[in-house]
């Protein structure tokens, strides 16, 4: 473990609250002892308990690199054994879902009332034979 993320868990350990700040870069709250403790020691380490604390959404970057291939407004697209090994990894969903369904890709389009919409839809496997990909876009359209 590196020296800010050991910081960091010894210093939550201790009840200090580590909270992105964007004016300063990072607010510290608890109680006043644990405060006068910790500041000194994790100041020096402040862009790389930052970098720690403010990480991005695993699915965005997952979903922008499976999009970048899909050039239709709307799409479901089964995600292939890499794909599902790289959700399970990102912690996108779990490895026992991914066992029992097939996974799709949804891509809505930004509609009148809606913002569009992109993530997984888990379809059972057992139930996948009787599914209907066109309709299921359909339906998810007209939903928004």
């Amino acid at each position: 473990m590196n020296t800010a993320a050991s910081l960091l868990t010894q210093a939550q350990a201790d009840g200090v609250v580590l909270v992105p700040d964007p004016p300063t870069g990072l607010k510290l709250r608890g109680d006043k002892a644990a405060l006068d403790k910790w500041a000194p020691r994790l100041r020096p380490h402040k862009d790389e308990l930052l970098s720690l604390l403010v990480q991005p959404d695993p699915r965005q970057a997952l979903y922008a690199a499976w999009l970048a291939g899909i050039d239709q407004p709307r799409a479901l697209v089964t995600l292939d054994h890499a794909q599902v090994r790289e959700a399970i990894a990102a912690g996108v969903v779990s490895r026992d879902l991914a066992a029992a369904s097939v996974l799709l890709l949804v891509k809505v389009p930004r509609g009148e009332s809606g913002p569009g919409a992109v993530g997984l839809l888990a379809i059972p496997r057992e139930r996948y034979a009787d599914f209907s990909p066109t309709a299921a876009l359909e339906a998810m359209t007209w939903a928004h």
